[in-house]
């Protein structure tokens, strides 16, 4: 990594490790199990984050709750569970598989210095990593496709949980994402940077709605035009 940064002095490499050509990738396959489904559907990304006051809204809406989870579950927590309408997509995997992918990278250069190879240092992990997490929401789409949805709810933008706003902006069905941080206005232009990168993980530009829950979100959600939050909203489901 020094190497490729510091052409202009000479670098002596103590470690014997030489540097291996990537010509396979290991990516994780999935399966999903889950009982049948019938009348409406609510998914939660998980039973966290004071959700029990939706789950008990839920029960006096007589919706069903499916929360995907990526463990087996115990028969005694699906027996108590089901007592509050509350279901599990198991997701779990079944293999491994060894798949030669050679793909070009984007270049990456700071200062005019290309740190290509210094940013994609792991790169298979980075492969490995991305594809398997392709082929778990592949496995999450194929459930959502078949059964009565009402509403996708999730308090993450980002990774696997960030993927079920976006399967639902997909296929067209109510989503919410229910922020799991708070970020104020900026106060320069720096800060506007900052705010706007982090915000990413905060709030979901692929959900229907975002829901506010305080004053400072709300000047947050002003300041940069995020047209697509609201504090009061209504919607059927």
């Amino acid at each position: 990594m020094i190497s490729t940064i510091c052409k202009n002095f000479e670098v002596i490499n103590i470690d014997k490790n030489k540097s291996k050509k990537i010509d396979n990738i290991i990516i994780e396959n999935y399966k999903t199990k889950i009982n049948n489904l019938n009348g409406k559907i609510i998914v939660l990304n998980n039973l966290g984050y004071n959700f029990k006051r939706i789950i008990l809204w839920t029960i006096f809406k007589k919706f069903k709750i499916l929360i995907p989870t990526y463990k087996k579950v115990n028969f005694f927590q699906k027996f108590i569970r089901r007592f509050f309408n509350i279901y599990f997509l198991e997701i779990t995997r079944v293999k491994s598989i060894r798949k030669n992918f050679l793909k070009s990278l984007q270049k990456v250069s700071f200062k005019k210095i290309d740190i290509t190879k210094c940013v994609y240092f792991h790169q298979d992990k980075i492969y490995s990593y991305f594809l398997s997490e392709e082929n778990k929401v592949q496995s999450i789409e194929s459930i959502f496709k078949k059964l009565n949805l009402s509403l996708v709810i999730s308090n993450i933008a980002r990774g696997i949980d960030g993927s079920l706003l976006e399967l639902a902006s997909k296929l067209k069905i109510n989503s919410l994402c229910i922020s799991h941080g708070t970020i104020s206005s900026y106060y320069n232009k720096y800060d506007k940077i900052y705010k706007e990168s982090i915000s990413e993980a905060v709030f979901s530009d692929s959900s229907r709605f975002n829901a506010l829950q305080s004053k400072i979100s709300k000047n947050f959600a002003k300041a940069f035009k995020k047209k697509k939050l609201y504090k009061n909203w209504k919607f059927n489901i």
